[in-house]
């Protein structure tokens, strides 16, 4: 019996796949003016509803990934870019080359992999969102926050928020078993609609702090 060369990559990759639907679900955008919101009481149905004014944006990041079978920490960065209504790209630039891309219903992955001693290939996979129910759970819920439908999220998720426009808390936990089997909750901070640091506790141990770099207004 002949062994797949490729089946522990597609392991791999398919736990970032995992990570990658989460990802979406937490991607933060570029402040809108404050005066926007400035008579309303701040809550994360106001915030999601800001969400849903985004047309367009880039941003870098910094995260540092926390892995129960790693002594030491991995600090990754690189950038994100969103266009509406459900294109997400985040690009890794180091320590390595990494791709996660969602366009439409479609995920793609792509990593470089060391073939040899010298020779760098890019692995590439291609996921239908639709084929898997964990991952289509959590785009909708993506989907659902980036068009505003507090309600519909709040159908798979639960929240609590805490503190004021200029310093804000969400913590967002699933509510179904299949989402919680991969992550036990996401924890949000920020100011005004940008959401600043991303800290998610996955249900095996594993832990990510993303901090997101916003674009500074033209003229400051």
């Amino acid at each position: 019996m002949q062994t797949d060369p490729c089946a522990g990559m597609t392991a791999l990759f398919h736990s970032r796949l995992m990570r990658a639907g989460l990802f979406m679900l937490t991607f933060g955008f570029p402040g809108l003016p404050a005066s926007v919101l400035a008579e309303e009481e701040w809550n994360a149905e106001i915030l999601m509803r800001e969400f849903s004014r985004v047309e367009e944006a880039t941003l870098a990041f910094t995260e540092i990934r926390k892995s129960i079978f790693l002594i030491i920490d991995t600090e990754l960065s690189g950038t994100i870019t969103y266009r509406a209504p459900d294109f997400l790209e985040k690009v890794t630039e180091t320590p390595y080359y990494e791709r996660l891309l969602m366009d439409g219903d479609t995920l793609v992955l792509e990593k470089a992999s060391s073939i040899g001693q010298n020779e760098n290939h890019l692995i590439r996979q291609s996921y239908s969102v639709n084929s898997h129910e964990v991952l289509k759970s959590v785009v909708e819920g993506f989907q659902s926050m980036m068009s505003g439908n507090h309600d519909e999220l709040s159908t798979k998720y639960s929240f609590d928020f805490s503190g004021k426009r200029e310093d804000w808390q969400l913590r967002v936990r699933p509510r179904t078993e299949e989402i919680l089997r991969h992550i036990e909750w996401i924890d949000l901070s920020g100011q005004d609609t940008e959401i600043q640091k991303i800290v998610t506790s996955q249900s095996d141990g594993d832990k990510s702090t993303l901090h997101l770099s916003h674009p500074q207004p033209s003229g400051s």
